[in-house]
């Protein structure tokens, strides 16, 4: 057991979950609390362990039950709990709803561009026989899909946990917590409360269809852009003149140079 759990370790995907859930067990629990989700994590993904099976999809079922049983004892009830999870999952993905969130600012179809993400993201994690996806509607107004199975959902079940099934359903509201500016998101039912299928619906807002604006400049309201170093102090002026109309959207109209670890903070001078 323990050469498979070196070799789990050197799984990306485990290792930055086990990171991040250590990080935030430091703030609201104790080592032993970590310790304890630590083994028992590894222990139940070796169990499960499927080599025709995504790491991505075989480290969530273990993950939530080994964060429950290590916490359990020390949390009022399922809400409590729910909150805790959510909380370890918001500090998981907070990188690609960062990204996410940046990409979209920037498309000029918000739309298009995140159904197209949705659509690849399926592709590579649903489409297959352990979820059974089905589209039901794709068109210019709404994007809909249903699970016609659930691996997550079978595998709690099958160790006792379906009560968690629920709590896990929710992690997908995450996800839109960077999109919601221009996307909606809702469901009906899920396999894990008892229907026969988890729903999908994606529906734009307004919003997704703005395209990015770059206003023309007026030069007697031009100033010049400056990105300064926030470690050492270097100073490089920008090739390009903005007005302060712009100012708040240009780091999405342009690319901030690199320097000294990307440390580069914009800052303004009027143009004499």
């Amino acid at each position: 057991m323990e050469t498979k759990d070196n070799e789990l370790l050197q799984s990306p995907t485990v290792n930055y979950l086990i990171s991040v859930t250590e990080t935030y067990f430091d703030e609201h629990f104790s080592k032993d609390h970590f310790n304890s989700f630590s083994k028992d994590f590894l222990r139940i993904l070796q169990e499960e362990s499927d080599d025709n099976i995504d790491i991505r999809l075989l480290v969530n079922p273990p993950f939530v039950i080994a964060i429950y049983d290590a916490i359990k004892e020390d949390i009022a009830d399922l809400d409590e709990f729910e909150k805790h999870i959510m909380n370890i999952y918001r500090d998981i993905i907070e990188i690609v709803i960062m990204m996410q969130r940046s990409q979209l600012r920037s498309s000029e179809n918000k739309w298009i561009t995140y159904i197209e993400g949705v659509k690849a993201g399926n592709s590579s994690l649903y489409d297959n026989e352990l979820f059974k996806l089905e589209v039901l509607e794709d068109n210019g107004n709404n994007y809909k899909f249903v699970l016609k199975k659930c691996y997550y959902f079978e595998t709690l079940k099958k160790r006792g946990y379906e009560h968690l099934g629920p709590i896990l359903c929710n992690y997908d509201y995450l996800l839109t917590e960077g999109i919601d500016e221009w996307i909606t998101f809702s469901r009906e039912e899920t396999i894990a409360n008892g229907a026969e299928k988890c729903d999908f619906f994606f529906s734009p807002k307004p919003r997704a269809f703005e395209e990015v604006e770059i206003i023309e400049i007026r030069k007697k309201e031009v100033s010049r852009l400056f990105f300064k170093c926030a470690i050492c102090g270097y100073e490089e002026e920008a090739p390009w003149e903005f007005t302060n109309k712009q100012s708040s959207r240009v780091d999405e109209i342009r690319d901030i140079p690199e320097h000294c670890n990307e440390q580069m903070r914009m800052t303004t001078k009027a143009v004499e």
